[in-house]
């Protein structure tokens, strides 16, 4: 039987190629087929930052996600965390790893200066608005978060997973890094 495929959806102007990715790649690859996808992280097309709205973004990612996906497991870092919970909510995959989810949906993107929400275009940032923390399909999810990191950021994975039942993990010594700790961390999670 072929391995569970493992997705994994960098943070904002992270390449699946920097060395911290190829390392989560080399962790994973023990117990899953990493399977990449096709998409930019900054200022493309059809990235965040671009020109198309993020549900056009999430429908491109999508369509490149085999199916049935209830063997594997979506990983999103940041923006990326992002992504994968949006995706999570229409695809049952077995589980979703939510590391330092970016908290800009619905009333969360007033806690931000505007400057903050500048890599977001105009369309994205109004779009993100409208949109809360839908319940998703996927129904394992393990959301990470660093110790170190914005309180924004710590609050909302607390309060997500005291909500919807999900299981929270503080990485200690972890700022809004995919760093050492951080794989730890992960590599704890999924073996």
């Amino acid at each position: 039987m072929e391995k569970p495929r493992f997705y994994i959806l960098p943070g904002w102007g992270h390449r699946i190629t920097d060395r911290n990715y190829r390392k989560l790649i080399s962790i994973v690859s023990k117990k899953y087929l990493f399977t990449p996808l096709a998409l930019s992280t900054r200022n493309r097309k059809y990235s965040l930052g671009g020109p198309e709205p993020v549900s056009t973004i999430l429908k491109k990612i999508e369509e490149q996600i085999a199916k049935p996906c209830g063997r594997d497991v979506i990983l999103g870092f940041s923006v990326g965390a992002l992504q994968a919970y949006l995706l999570a909510r229409r695809l049952d995959f077995k589980h979703a790893i939510l590391c330092s989810l970016s908290p800009v949906l619905g009333k969360d993107i007033l806690l931000y200066r505007k400057k903050e929400l500048s890599d977001f275009s105009l369309v994205q940032r109004r779009e993100m608005k409208k949109m809360n923390y839908p319940p998703l399909a996927t129904k394992k999810v393990t959301l990470l978060y660093g110790g170190k990191e914005h309180i924004t950021v710590k609050n909302r994975a607390k309060r997500l997973s005291k909500r919807k039942g999900w299981r929270a993990i503080e990485i200690r010594n972890a700022d809004h890094d995919l760093g050492d700790a951080y794989l730890k961390g992960i590599k704890k999670v999924l073996l």
